[in-house]
């Protein structure tokens, strides 16, 4: 059962972009330490430890399932000025007489690399941030990367897809990002949080004390439980508050999973135990 679970990949996951080979060449990969505590549910789908969290390109997986892409390698995405048509010349004579005098001064030169100072998209129009989990705050709304120059010698072409270029800074600044979200979830597996994925409703994220008591109730809880808000419901009268009605039919799905998480549940008391028996009296 256990090297079933280890080994399983959710079919809906893969809703996820692919990460692109470009994006693994341009940012490289993380490799991460392997963490025995902490707890993570992929779609409801209860995973056991050893957790290790590794960055590829621009995803971040778990165990070799991908979790979190914060944004997709596409120039739409990461430089949207990149596909910006540029301005057509003036037909007026006095203004290509003015453009040809002043060809070799600063004044064009600015005037044409003021896209190249844009910021990212905006969130209203195409987010690239993750979607914020309970406790683990988004972490693309800390400063947005500059947007490469465009190429002024080239029309754009709508009908193909406009080439991704990136100075190595911004490589440095989108590599930085992602290994501090991966550092992130790392950090929290070796507390003892709980981390719940869904590609649908984002990312639910909770203390050491939050996963013990969901353990102390979940177990008996999905087993009869016979419906997802019925399963809400068990949660509720056990204390449990933090997961709504997504994330119960995620777990309701996946009931069969009981026996493992009492499993679970079992090794959390021995730990608690052993803690117990070697603090100072």
């Amino acid at each position: 059962m256990g090297f079933f679970l280890g080994a399983f990949v959710p079919v809906c996951w893969g809703q996820l972009p692919e990460v692109p080979e470009e994006a693994i060449e341009a940012l490289g990969t993380t490799a991460g330490t392997p963490q025995s505590s902490g707890f993570v549910f992929i779609e409801g789908r209860y995973l056991a430890p050893p957790y290790t969290v590794t960055r590829k390109g621009n995803g971040i997986f778990i165990n070799r399932i991908q979790v979190e892409q914060p944004f997709g390698w596409t120039a739409e995405t990461l430089m949207p000025t990149a596909i910006v048509p540029p301005k057509k010349p003036a037909d007026e004579p006095k203004k290509k007489e003015l453009e040809k005098t002043s060809i070799f001064s600063d004044a064009p030169a600015q005037e044409a690399a003021a896209p190249a100072t844009n910021e990212l998209v905006a969130a209203e129009e195409k987010p690239v941030t993750p979607p914020a989990g309970n406790t683990l705050d988004a972490l693309f709304g800390e400063g947005t990367a500059k947007a490469a120059p465009e190429d002024k010698n080239e029309a754009p072409d709508d009908k193909k897809a406009t080439p991704l270029i990136l100075s190595q800074k911004q490589k440095d600044e989108f590599r930085q990002k992602l290994d501090t979200m991966r550092q992130r979830f790392e950090v929290g597996l070796a507390q003892g949080e709980i981390f719940l994925f869904n590609y649908k409703y984002g990312r639910i994220n909770g203390t050491y004390g939050t996963a013990k008591t969901l353990f102390s109730v979940l177990p008996e809880a999905v087993r009869y439980a016979q419906s997802p808000r019925d399963l809400m419901t068990r949660l509720n009268q056990g204390g449990v508050y933090f997961l709504d009605i997504n994330a119960c039919t995620d777990l309701y799905r996946n009931k069969l999973n009981f026996m493992v998480l009492s499993d679970r549940r079992q090794a959390i008391e021995v730990t608690e135990a052993t803690k117990n028996q070697l603090r100072p009296r």
